[in-house]
């Protein structure tokens, strides 16, 4: 089994790269966000998850562990395959992705090839209590952040309140967490009367 590897990239287009390590060329699956920030005759290091079928075996790249982790959490769900999984890893940032997840925002995920609302659908729900237990942004996960919107009734009122206003729910979410997180930091009591306008003002710029 393949868990990591290090070697100069030989070729790269949007969908794979291979990587020459001691004149031996492995083909790497990534997603189109990874690949973006690569390029040809770069050295790079890679975290491998690797899948054997019966008629392939295939390695997919991730720059750190979070997104591997990320990578097979995802395809712990039924009906979510490595290409939709990867799919999922292109079309949103892994913060947008743990949002969408914790939000249900099926729009938000259903944005991924090969997923259609129904596995979007599936996906919040299947995922909304592991995704809590991966990281975020370095060793910090979803659990260490206070007034998150799977245990604050007035995030998700804000939240839910933008939406209706026509704010995409993910966005709106991000935004209401960082404003009743850093009212929180500064012992402020957060209120609809104090979020709304706020957050109104914030998005609309």
């Amino acid at each position: 089994m393949i868990a990591k590897i290090n070697g100069r990239i030989d070729f790269l287009d949007q969908e794979r790269l291979i990587i020459d390590v001691n004149g031996i060329g492995y083909d790497v699956q990534c997603s189109t966000k990874t690949l973006s920030e690569l390029r040809v005759g770069e050295t790079v290091s890679l975290h491998i998850s690797t899948i054997v079928r019966q008629e392939s075996f295939c390695l997919y790249g991730f720059l750190d562990r979070v997104d591997k982790n990320l990578f097979s959490t995802l395809m712990s769900v039924q009906g979510v395959g490595a290409k939709a999984a990867l799919s999922l890893q292109s079309v949103l940032t892994r913060e947008e992705l743990f949002e969408a997840i914790l939000s249900g925002d099926k729009t938000a995920l259903s944005r991924a090839s090969g997923v259609g609302k129904k596995l979007a659908a599936r996906l919040a729900l299947e995922l909304k209590d592991k995704i809590l237990d991966l990281p975020l942004i370095g060793s910090q996960s979803m659990q260490d952040m206070p007034q998150h919107a799977t245990n604050n009734p007035l995030l998700h009122d804000a939240t839910s309140a933008l939406v209706n206003l026509g704010f995409a729910r993910s966005l709106a979410l991000r935004t209401v967490s960082r404003i009743v997180q850093e009212n929180a930091t500064k012992g402020i009591d957060a209120n609809m009367d104090a979020i709304i306008p706020r957050a109104l003002r914030e998005l609309s710029r």
